[in-house]
């Protein structure tokens, strides 16, 4: 039994060491034997007249860089480039079973690639210290890295849900179309050992090679993140305007409503200072859409601001003076509706004669103007016992006729209490159309890319 495992074991041995089994001096040898009369200026082809075909693989690595202010972006890749040499062939039983060796890539020749579109400065691909590996079937390895800084053309339009496409374009700088040919073994990059970036998703890539021009496309389309940007500036923005229109909700009286208007109009202002030096400071292709809603949000609460000061000199103005008709119509009419409102509402009349009723209530609906006449409208008391004793009698047919036109006895008071909630809905409905339209936009911008 031991007999067998020592020649299992010395078999092991023996197959392992057969596999690669070179010393210094087969490899010395291979060396010398490989660039003794190797010319590094011609180009691995038997025939000049066919191009050289050369293999291209892009692993991305890791998004350094993509700045919206300068256009600049900045990657860490690698690159794959393979292609086979003639003239790099060898017998492996000749020199100890060496599969594969290693060689300066300034020995031999190698297709001479330089960025097109680099950020800052022209340079080759590699470094002169770099080695290819050379297989012994005439396969060449070459692995260039680096940091690859490129010019980006930054659309910021739907800024924080905006997509980039940027694209880094390499080419060969001397070779011709007949002569160099690149060609993808992979159409999207390898991400296999890709580090995520926190700022930036990457949504596709692409490794475009066509036969007509040996140029190398590298696509890249990157998708922001968005979620920092909206708990941080969408969000707090939008309540800050809809919490300044509840100033109309405010009693008159408190002397509470400036104050409060302009402390969150402040807020606002200083809230936008801060969110604005995250913005792109861009006017090329587009200003963001979101620099538009800020302006709709700070014009909004302006305008806010003004209208309560307005309401409370409206408010304050003394009842000798005169309210102009149009005016009075129009909050009478206001007042009356929801007066009418009131009274379908009640499910039950009372069974007892009211003792007092307010004197402004009953002259309130005394008068009622119909094609500019004045019509006497049944006083409070009237009406309540009408209904009782002619329950059959229609609510809504009788108060319509009653509340056609507007009161006669309209103060400023009533003027400012019917411009609080006039303004209160309006600037509602405008901040809520202005983020139901931003929400659309957003998402429409989203399907789009």
């Amino acid at each position: 039994m031991k007999e067998a495992i020592s020649l299992l074991v010395f078999l092991m041995f023996l197959m392992l060491g057969t596999g690669n089994a070179s010393t210094h001096k087969d490899m010395l040898k291979l060396h010398e034997d490989l660039t003794k009369h190797y010319n590094k200026f011609v180009r691995p082809s038997f025939n000049q007249s066919e191009p050289t075909i050369v293999h291209v693989n892009f692993s991305l690595l890791s998004i350094k860089e993509l700045d919206e202010m300068t256009n600049k972006l900045a990657i860490v890749g690698v690159f794959t480039f393979s292609w086979n040499d003639f003239q790099l062939k060898w017998n492996i039983t000749e020199y100890g079973y060496s599969h594969t060796t290693l060689l300066s890539q300034t020995s031999i020749w190698k297709p001479d690639v330089i960025q097109m579109n680099p950020y800052d400065d022209i340079e080759p691909l590699g470094f002169d210290r770099q080695l290819v590996r050379v297989a012994f079937n005439g396969d060449i390895q070459w692995v260039p890295a680096n940091v690859y800084q490129s010019s980006c053309a930054i659309d910021v339009t739907f800024y924080p849900f905006d997509v980039q496409t940027c694209e880094i374009i390499f080419s060969s700088s001397m070779y011709l179309v007949s002569e160099l040919h690149f060609e993808s073994k992979s159409k999207e990059f390898d991400l296999a050992y890709f580090s995520p970036n926190g700022l930036w998703e990457v949504k596709d890539t692409e490794i475009r090679c066509r036969k007509v021009e040996p140029i190398i496309r590298l696509i890249l389309k990157l998708r922001r993140r968005s979620t920092f940007h909206v708990l941080n500036t969408l969000v707090p923005i939008s309540v800050i305007g809809l919490l300044n229109v509840l100033v109309f909700l405010l009693p008159a009286d408190s002397g509470e409503r400036i104050s409060f208007s302009i402390t969150v109009l402040l807020a606002m202002a200083v809230f936008m200072s801060i969110v604005t030096e995250s913005l792109p400071s861009t006017s090329q292709p587009n200003i963001p859409l979101l620099c538009y809603f800020l302006t709709i949000d700070l014009g909004a609460n302006v305008f806010v601001t003004v209208c309560a000061i307005l309401g409370l000199r409206f408010y304050h103005k003394p009842d000798t003076q005169r309210v102009p008709k149009w005016l009075k119509r129009l909050v009478s009419c206001h007042r009356c509706l929801r007066k009418t409102h009131l009274y379908i509402n009640k499910d039950s009349v009372p069974d007892k004669r009211p003792e007092s009723i307010n004197d402004s209530s009953q002259e309130d609906f005394k008068h009622v103007c119909l094609n500019k006449s004045a019509v006497s409208l049944p006083s409070q008391e009237n009406f309540t016992y009408e209904m009782q004793d002619n329950p059959d009698t229609d609510k809504r047919k009788v108060l319509s006729a009653s509340c056609n036109e507007p009161f006669t006895y309209i103060t400023w008071k009533h003027v400012a209490e019917f411009m609080d909630i006039f303004l209160f809905v309006l600037f509602s409905m405008i901040l809520l159309v202005k983020d139901i339209a931003a929400v659309f936009l957003f998402l429409q911008s989203q399907d789009d890319s």
